[in-house]
């Protein structure tokens, strides 16, 4: 999947209606784009698709001498704490630290990087960094406990990013996060495609939610133009299913959430 995080950025300030061609908000722009396909992403990348089932596959065999001298009763939740402590000790030493570190130290960086960033932009992109942050915790528990977690790489991939794009320039409308969550849920169907899921209609009902919304807008043009990509999806599904449908198809979902953008700006 080629469809990144900087299309839902440039999508977002197209929604904002509040972009101009200047060197501050180029450069905001970049600021923007460095904090999504760059800080959200390497925190994905290090949290979620590290395997820490196998990292810590050899915990629980891993020997700690338990101190002569314990702080804590024995058996009490202290001294298990003090005996985790110490096994975590061992494992990082015993391998931990080649295996672990580098997601993790590039993790707290990109959370650094990302803090920072949004802190010169505005407190809304500081909120969303956070709101990443969290997504990405969550998404690493669901993981270990063998759920779905398409749904929130979509929120941190496309809604999230396409709402700092637009927080960037001004406040978010409703409308602009209502797209923002719709084509989250249309980027997750593609996800769940590329790994092999056969249905196409979670990729296609969102859109066709957003083209109700733009003919309530009034916006016939944007509504028209939505509805023609959506066909093209339609038509394609008929004929390429899986990784095959998702690959084709990413192009016009791009072209949908540009449409969508300029409907609602």
């Amino acid at each position: 999947m080629w469809l990144s995080s900087a299309w839902a950025v440039l999508c977002g300030l197209i929604a904002s209606s509040a972009f101009v061609w200047t060197g501050r908000d180029v450069l905001i722009v970049a600021l923007v784009v460095v904090i999504t396909d760059g800080a959200w992403a390497t925190q994905w990348w290090g949290l979620v698709d590290t395997d820490w089932r196998q990292l810590f596959a050899n915990w629980n065999v891993i020997a700690v001498e338990r101190s002569e001298a314990p702080l804590a009763l024995r058996g009490s939740p202290a001294d298990r704490s003090q005996h985790n402590l110490a096994r975590l000790r061992a494992w990082w030493r015993s391998g931990g630290r080649e295996r672990a570190g580098t997601p993790l130290f590039s993790t707290l960086a990109a959370l650094m990087l990302g803090v920072l960033l949004s802190a010169v932009i505005a407190w809304q992109a500081l909120a969303l960094t956070f709101a990443a942050f969290a997504l990405t915790q969550i998404a690493v528990i669901l993981r270990l406990h063998g759920r779905a977690i398409n749904w929130l790489h979509g929120l941190v991939a496309v809604g999230l990013a396409w709402m700092l794009g637009h927080a960037a320039f001004g406040e978010i409308t409703l409308l602009s996060a209502l797209a923002a969550l719709i084509f989250s849920f249309a980027y997750a169907a593609a996800l769940d495609l590329a790994q092999g899921a056969a249905t196409t209609r979670r990729w296609l009902l969102p859109q066709l939610i957003l083209v109700i919304i733009l003919i309530w807008l009034q916006q016939p043009i944007a509504a028209l133009a939505l509805i023609a990509l959506l066909i093209a999806q339609a038509l394609l599904a008929t004929v390429m299913h899986s990784l095959d449908f998702a690959r084709a198809a990413q192009g016009w979902l791009m072209l949908a959430m540009l449409v969508a953008a300029l409907g609602i700006r």
